[in-house]
C-alpha cells in the first residue's frame, strides 16, 4: 500500500487521500515523524477537515508530543464542538502530560457527549485515583465495568481497599 501511495503522489503532489491514507499506514508503523508530516500536508490542502487534525492529535499523543496534540484537538472542537473523539484525545494528552484536573474536564466532556463511552470513564477513574479521589475513581471504574469494559479486578481491589481505608 505504502508503495502505491508514493506513486500516486509523484503523480499528483496534491493528492489529498494519498497523503491522509500514507499517514494513516505509517501510524500503524509507528513512524511518528512521517505520519506527522504527511497529515500536515494533509491539513494544507484541506484545512477545514476535522478528521485529518484528529488524527494528527492521536499521532502526536504516540509521538509524546501532547501539547500539540491538545492544540489538534482544540481546532477539531473549533470546527466541531461535539467532537467526543477530540475531546478524549485532550485528555489522553493531558493525561501523560499529568495535567489531571484538565484531562477529568476533557473526560468529563466526552461523558457528556457519549454517556457510554467505557474508555472515559475508566481513564477518568485512573485520572481521578492519581489526584486521591478515591471514590469518584471507583465510581468511574464500576461505570466502565458496566458497560463491558474489562476493568482489572486488581484495580478495582486496590479502590476499594483505599476507600476502607
Amino acid at each position: 500500500a505504502l508503495a502505491d501511495y508514493n506513486k500516486a503522489i509523484a503523480l499528483d503532489p496534491n493528492y489529498f487521500d494519498a497523503y491522509f491514507n500514507r499517514a494513516i499506514n505509517y501510524s500503524i508503523r509507528k513512524e511518528f515523524e512521517l505520519a506527522l508530516l504527511d497529515y500536515s500536508k494533509a491539513i494544507s490542502l484541506q484545512p477545514i477537515n476535522s478528521n485529518i487534525y484528529l488524527n494528527r492529535a492521536y499521532a502526536y499523543i504516540d509521538a509524546r508530543q501532547y501539547e500539540n496534540a491538545v492544540i489538534d484537538c482544540q481546532k477539531v472542537l473549533n470546527i466541531n464542538p461535539k467532537s467526543e473523539m477530540a475531546w478524549f484525545y485532550m485528555g489522553l494528552a493531558y493525561q501523560h502530560h499529568m495535567k489531571l484536573t484538565d484531562a477529568i474536564n476533557c473526560y468529563s466532556n466526552t461523558l457528556q457527549l457519549n454517556t457510554r463511552n467505557p474508555n472515559a470513564y475508566y481513564n477518568r477513574s485512573i485520572a481521578n485515583k492519581e489526584m486521591g479521589r478515591i471514590s469518584q475513581a471507583l465510581q468511574d471504574a464500576l461505570a466502565a465495568q458496566q458497560l463491558n469494559y474489562q476493568v482489572p479486578e486488581s484495580y478495582l481491589y486496590e479502590l476499594k481497599s483505599q476507600l476502607n481505608e
